[in-house]
């Protein structure tokens, strides 16, 4: 059984969706996440023969099936494959505690999930400091 069918498969027994803007990973187990690479790097291969381009002899095609495959679950689609991030709330209540407004400016990389076309894009996070914070990486983890 190829490992995105046993990750399906306990998606399934577990009654959770997996469209392609889920976060799944909490059914991926280790060494997993490669072995998606892996898997996928002989389908994408597939997809480069079936648009009639030589693999074999081009040096700029040769391994570009793993490059995708490493590049769709590494970046283009990794807030699918990677733990949501634990966003820990900091006390903001001492004497010299932060007031007012923040922004954070958060570039982003995402993919159309109906084209499978690379979006990017910036967002612009306003922050109001309140009696606790999570910390500033964490915004821009979470946006992604």
């Amino acid at each position: 059984m190829s490992t995105s069918s046993k990750i399906k498969a306990r998606l399934k027994e577990a009654g959770k969706r997996f469209w392609a803007g889920d976060n799944i990973a909490d059914f991926i187990e280790d060494g997993e996440k490669q072995d998606l690479i892996d898997e996928l790097a002989v389908k994408f291969e597939d997809v480069l023969q079936g648009l009639v381009i030589d693999t074999e002899n081009d040096p700029n095609s040769n391994g570009t099936g793993k490059r995708l495959a490493k590049m769709y679950i590494n970046e283009l689609m990794a807030g699918r494959y990677t733990p949501i991030p634990n966003a820990t709330a900091f006390p903001n209540d001492s004497i010299d505690r932060y007031e007012g407004m923040l922004v954070v400016r958060s570039e982003l990389t995402s993919m159309c999930s109906h084209h499978h076309q690379i979006v990017r894009g910036v967002a612009y996070i306003g922050i109001i400091a309140s009696e606790k914070l999570i910390g500033l990486s964490k915004y821009t983890r979470i946006a992604q």
